[in-house]
């Protein structure tokens, strides 16, 4: 059986990444893992205002988003979880899969959107292709619709 030492966590600050940290931490704490949390911001962060300036937006959703990333790294410090946080720019797919190759990590649980069709077709999956292109196993979560265990007659 695979013992999962370093347990990286792409947070894109949705409900789908808060469902995969919820996955991560429990089997963090089963198999004294590590928890990496990290975030990429897209390489186009700039805008044009009516003045014609270029403004560059990184450096405050960097700010921003390791903000974030501390706030859930303290809660699963409070559980004795070691945890580490990175934020970095790029595409987050290539980023993800490089991250996780340079830290060694030995699983990836990634939140999936779980979309189809057109929006599949226009917006693509980050874990998908993650899944395509890592090295090490990658774990996909997706989150459990509201109606779910909820008195719901299964289908015939």
């Amino acid at each position: 059986m695979a013992k999962f030492k370093k347990i990286l966590v792409p947070v894109d600050f949705t409900e789908y990444s808060d469902e995969a940290i919820s996955y991560a931490e429990l089997l963090a704490i089963t198999f004294q893992a590590k928890i990496l949390l990290f975030h990429v911001i897209e390489q186009f962060t700039y805008s044009v205002s009516d003045t014609i300036q270029v403004m560059d937006h990184y450096t405050t959703l960097k700010e921003i988003s390791e903000q974030m990333l501390e706030n859930k790294k303290k809660q699963l410090k409070r559980k004795g979880i070691v945890v580490e946080s990175m934020v970095l720019k790029g595409n987050p797919a290539l980023e993800i899969v490089k991250y996780s190759e340079t830290k060694r990590v030995n699983l990836i649980v990634i939140g999936s959107h779980g979309r189809t069709g057109i929006q599949h077709l226009v917006l693509g999956s980050v874990a998908e292709r993650v899944v395509r292109m890592s090295s090490c196993p990658v774990l996909t979560i997706k989150r459990k619709k509201k109606s779910e265990g909820k008195g719901r007659k299964p289908k015939r």
